[in-house]
């Protein structure tokens, strides 16, 4: 499994006092609470991808949230970065 990355936003958060993510949906960036259903960690040949202003809060996902067992979200981000390099290499 390949190390992901997570971007936390600082200083954003919900009114519920949530952290915000950068978050890609369509190819559309915008900040969102964690969702399992949103694409929110990148692998690391695929930090290029974010937008520039936020790639220096990018953090390494085991050690944002170590006690998680990320692995099934993981393999989820792994199909969906396949997807995301069949979409780019139709362009």
């Amino acid at each position: 499994m390949s190390k992901r990355f997570i971007v936390p936003l600082p200083g954003l958060v919900t009114t519920d006092g949530q952290q915000q993510y950068l978050t890609n949906k369509g190819g559309t960036w915008f900040a969102s609470r964690r969702d399992e259903k949103l694409r929110q960690t990148w692998k690391e040949e695929h930090l290029g991808y974010i937008p520039e202003v936020y790639r220096q809060f990018a953090v390494d996902l085991m050690d944002y949230v170590p006690e998680i067992c990320w692995k099934p979200a993981m393999e989820l981000e792994d199909l969906m970065d396949k997807k995301m390099e069949k979409e780019i290499g139709r362009e």
